[in-house]
């Protein structure tokens, strides 16, 4: 699948007309109003993000804000086909090659269908800008699917960088709507969507400076690609330095229209080898050891705030948890890489029974945990004798875990 989403926001390439103006270097910003929806659970989120272009005739620079007050910028020249993007966030600055979307691509088009522009009289005025509409129609495993647009046809965009979209677009687009589903391939994003809607707030076509690679280039680590889209669909998640490893586990999920999604789960532990000692610190601040529960059999469940798989296992676990209560036995740990005070603030209207481990990147480092939820059983020898990469549905599966590792 090519370039979508960012290729949505800038269109054109097609023949003009006289009455067009041909804007071969500009500065466009648009606000793009987000609401994410579980079609499962039918919870939605809102959020509101800034997207800005400046391109001349060579190059082309998006910047975009995304949650938690990342910054991606990507990088392309005119003519290619993959870029250089840039991550920008409080804790780290990462770069990587060829971002095409950060959680979320227009489904899997039929790039052999070329895509139909049906042309209407219909006129309106959107932000002081005169608009005509059009009704975009493309493919995803057969079905029609389709966007809203209205462009400004007295403007068109010259850039090169972006052929493979809207090639024969009349204008310049200055609001559209449409509907994605999750494209990159983690856990809990099977029953998300996203409806869009994208406005044009700034044309600037007088800008003086040329366009500019991102600035410091040399502070910035380059990352594995899959590792860049962590920290982007987790927004604040601190930086992983390493590429996944353990056992992929892949899934392909075909939703209601037909189009289907593979989504890949890292498993980095492996059943009978021994799991390295950790050390971490409890949200009431008491040290934690491995090496001082060597006579414990331990259940400890991988997690953050932002992961919705997660929060929804929660009480599955509190369930669990409540069938050994007064066991001395088995003890039940929750290992995050959030700050104390953000799981404190969570935990005033969550309940979750297991003690946290809080600001534990080392330990998920250590690990090398990618996939949320993940739980693992650890005997009193210290060896792994279960593992669960994604949350339970139901809590027999690790009540009957936990009671077979105690026996042992």
């Amino acid at each position: 699948m090519k370039k979508l989403l960012i290729a949505i926001f800038i269109i054109g390439f097609c023949p003009f007309t006289q009455a067009q103006q041909l804007v071969t270097k500009a500065k466009l910003s648009y606000v793009k109003y987000l609401q994410v929806i579980n079609e499962a659970t039918n919870f939605k989120s809102d959020k509101i993000r800034k997207i800005n272009f400046v391109f001349n005739k060579e190059q082309l620079v998006t910047e975009s804000n995304l949650m938690q007050g990342a910054i991606i910028q990507s990088v392309q020249k005119a003519n290619e086909t993959n870029g250089i993007c840039y991550l920008n966030t409080s804790n780290n600055k990462v770069k990587f090659e060829d971002l095409t979307s950060n959680t979320f691509d227009i489904g899997l088009y039929d790039e052999s269908k070329p895509l139909e522009y049906l042309y209407t009289k219909d006129t309106s005025t959107i932000n002081g800008v005169f608009c005509k509409y059009v009704k975009v129609k493309y493919f995803v495993n057969g079905t029609e699917k389709f966007i809203d647009l209205w462009y400004d046809s007295t403007k068109k965009l010259n850039l090169f960088n972006y052929k493979y979209l809207f090639a024969n677009l009349n204008g310049m687009p200055v609001q559209f709507s449409y509907v994605e589903k999750p494209k990159i391939s983690f856990a809990g994003t099977e029953d998300l969507i996203m409806k869009c809607k994208v406005t044009l707030e700034l044309f600037d076509d007088t800008i003086n400076d040329d366009v500019v690679s991102v600035k410091e280039e040399n502070l910035y680590q380059l990352v594995d690609k899959k590792d860049a889209m962590q920290y982007v669909t987790f927004g604040k998640r601190p930086k992983t330095s390493e590429k996944p490893k353990g056992e992929e586990i892949t899934k392909t999920i075909t939703d209601k229209n037909g189009t289907q999604i593979t989504l890949t789960k890292y498993n980095p532990f492996k059943v009978g080898e021994k799991l390295q000692p950790f050390v971490g610190q409890t949200l009431q601040e008491k040290l934690v050891n491995m090496e001082n529960l060597k006579e414990k059999v331990l259940v400890l469940n991988f997690w953050f705030l932002q992961c919705k798989p997660c929060i929804k296992e929660m009480p599955i676990l509190n369930e669990v948890k409540s069938k050994f209560v007064g066991n001395k036995d088995v003890d039940f740990y929750s290992i995050t890489y959030e700050k104390s005070e953000e799981v404190k603030q969570f935990l005033k209207t969550t309940v979750y029974n297991f003690t946290a481990i809080v600001d534990a990147q080392s330990i998920i480092d250590q690990y090398n945990v990618f996939t949320y939820p993940a739980t693992v059983i650890i005997d009193k020898k210290g060896i792994i004798q279960f593992v669960q990469i994604g949350e339970f549905t139901k809590a027999d599966e690790l009540t009957i875990a936990i009671e077979k590792v105690l026996k042992k």
